[in-house]
């Protein structure tokens, strides 16, 4: 589900609902003062995290759609992943609770990185290429530039350095097993609405990719 951006986390723990509560909104203290706004402690710091009322209708709005839409992508996952088990050497994310599983995300694992490029050039050729995220440039830090040169707008290098001392360094080959798992991972986004044309050229393309 969608509101627009944010998220929202469900908890029965009454002490860590109103930490996050307050963490969300500046850290101000929520416990009902009479001074009103303004005249509230804080207990920590916390950060402008808050939703506006728009969001949050929107939010209801897609909350009572919830389970028809997990189904949905429960259902398109399914279809996907049997199609994916056919192509030789392949496996899966271990996910341990099948039932509570979004179906959000497919990802699969081939033995190493030219056979994910291999398998995902014929993918891509078919009209369904995979996400590989050894080339995302968005989620996987090694391939981020900006970050591995400690590039920032603020003139005297924050975050990165203080008093002319380089503080944080990102090195991109300092997680090499992370890495190659990344290198070999093949992740398709699961939609609620997948339609059968959609369908069809996903499976194809798959097969197509299991006769390598």
């Amino acid at each position: 589900m969608t509101t627009g951006e944010g998220g929202m986390i469900i908890t029965g723990d009454e002490k860590l609902w109103r930490a996050m509560s307050e963490y969300h909104d500046h850290g101000h203290d929520h416990a009902e003062n009479p001074g009103g706004r303004g005249a509230d402690g804080h207990s920590f710091i916390g950060f402008n995290y808050r939703m506006m009322e728009l969001q949050g209708a929107i939010g209801l709005a897609q909350l009572a759609k919830l389970d028809g839409m997990v189904a949905a992508q429960k259902a398109n996952k399914n279809v996907i992943k049997q199609a994916a088990a056919a192509i030789p050497g392949v496996t899966f994310r271990t996910i341990l609770d099948e039932e509570g599983d979004s179906a959000t995300f497919l990802a699969f694992m081939l033995p190493d990185a030219e056979r994910a490029a291999a398998v995902n050039q014929v993918l891509r050729d078919n009209g369904a290429g995979a996400i590989n995220f050894g080339e995302n440039t968005w989620h996987f830090y090694p391939r981020w530039e900006h970050l591995a040169r400690g590039a920032t707008l603020c003139h005297n290098g924050w975050p990165f350095s203080y008093q002319g001392k380089r503080r944080v360094v990102y090195d991109p080959g300092a997680l090499p097993r992370s890495a190659e798992l990344m290198n070999r991972t093949l992740v398709y986004q699961i939609p609620v609405k997948l339609s059968e044309q959609q369908r069809t050229t996903m499976v194809a393309a798959l097969g197509r990719a299991a006769g390598l």
